[in-house]
Order: C-alpha cells, then structure tokens, then sequence
C-alpha cells in the first residue's frame, strides 16, 4: 500500500426499513417532477411565444394586403393598357380605311379622339 493512504472502512450493511424506501423514493420523485418542470416551458414563456406567433401573423396578414393591393392595381393598369391598345387599333384600322394620310395627321386624328 501506498504510505499516505489508508484503506477504506468497512461498513456494516444496515437493516432494510420501509421508511428509508419511502424516503428515497419521494426523493426521486421530488427530483423528477422538478426536472420536468424544468423542461416544461413555463406558462409566461407560452405567453411570449403566443405573442411571438401573434406578431408573426400580423405580420404575413400586412404583407398579404400589399401583394393583394398590387396585384389589384396591376390587373388595372394592364385593363387600360389593353383599352388604350383596342382604341389605338381602332383609329390606326380607320386611318387605313379612309386611304393614305400623314403621320401627323393620323397621330392627330388619334389624340383627339382620345
């Protein structure tokens, strides 16, 4: 052996009492409800996440609004841009119809009836 070290004392093994069981199970048990608290988010970190969530949606339902707004003035844009070419048809077709003319005055007759 080692100097400086001792061997270890034997310990005599002690009578089983059902109270020291019930003991060290409530002790375990104790150990246990408080490691699953500790895993369970809290009720205020539930609440923090609702209002995270909640923010979250405010958020998409906005940016939904500006895509549904924008796609509403673009289907606006391109009906009078499909009217403003219908009636640029039309007066070209009826310049061609009524036999050759300038440019200018085909323009002209085009703007005035715009």
């Amino acid at each position: 052996m080692k100097p400086g070290w001792a061997p270890c004392p034997k310990e005599e093994p002690q009578p089983w009492k059902p109270q020291q069981l019930k003991e060290e199970n409530r002790g375990e048990s104790l150990q246990e409800c408080r490691s699953s608290q500790r895993m369970q988010p809290s009720e205020e970190s539930w609440q923090q996440e609702i209002r995270r969530l909640k923010g979250l949606l405010v958020g998409k339902d906005q940016q939904i609004s500006r895509v549904e707004q924008e796609r509403r003035t673009l289907a606006e844009d391109h009906a009078d841009t499909l009217a403003l070419l219908s009636s640029t048809q039309a007066a070209l077709k009826q310049a061609e119809e009524n036999g050759p003319v300038s440019k200018n005055n085909a323009a002209r007759s085009w703007l005035i009836r715009s």
